[in-house]
């Protein structure tokens, strides 16, 4: 089995932006298209072109993504109950995201088959992810998911 490694390092203080690595080199940056743009994300390449959005659904206490590519809607994305346990339906097939007790480790889910597994470690640095995907899988789309997580896990430490 081989993998692609993904690194998401996480910066800024009002808006969160996010630098997604591959072998050290910057894939692309997430981040809000303006200041204004409440629960908005647009994925921008390396040459600085938009390649997909995550819009988080209007409503304040709720944990509903959608992902969408060239103005096409791909999927959407949620979190169920308080527990670590996220789904994605999608264009591509239902995805079952599971993260441990404390939000540091999570398992990628298709159709049951482990396709990816995300890293957090408190210890070394809350503002980075490590990222491995089962090659031949949408790679673009399980970025989303993760950027996803980490919104909704911030979003939830401002509620609560």
């Amino acid at each position: 089995m081989e993998f692609v490694v993904y690194t998401i390092s996480i910066s800024g203080f009002f808006s969160k932006v996010y630098d997604i690595f591959k072998d050290d080199q910057l894939m692309y940056n997430v981040e809000k298209p303006s200041f204004f743009a409440f629960g908005e994300m647009i994925f921008y390449n390396m040459n600085g072109l938009a390649v997909q959005k995550l819009y988080r659904n209007s409503s304040f206490f709720n944990h509903k993504y959608t992902i969408s590519k060239d103005k096409q809607k791909i999927a959407t994305f949620e979190k169920y109950a308080m527990e670590n346990y996220y789904i994605s339906k999608s264009i591509f097939g239902d995805y079952t995201i599971k993260g441990d007790f404390f939000d540091n480790e999570y398992t990628i889910y298709n159709e049951d088959k482990e396709i990816a597994k995300v890293s957090r470690k408190r210890m070394r640095s809350h503002k980075k992810y490590g990222v491995a995907i089962i090659k031949g899988h949408n790679e673009l789309y399980i970025l989303a998911m993760i950027i996803a997580i980490s919104q909704i896990n911030k979003r939830s430490k401002k509620n609560g």
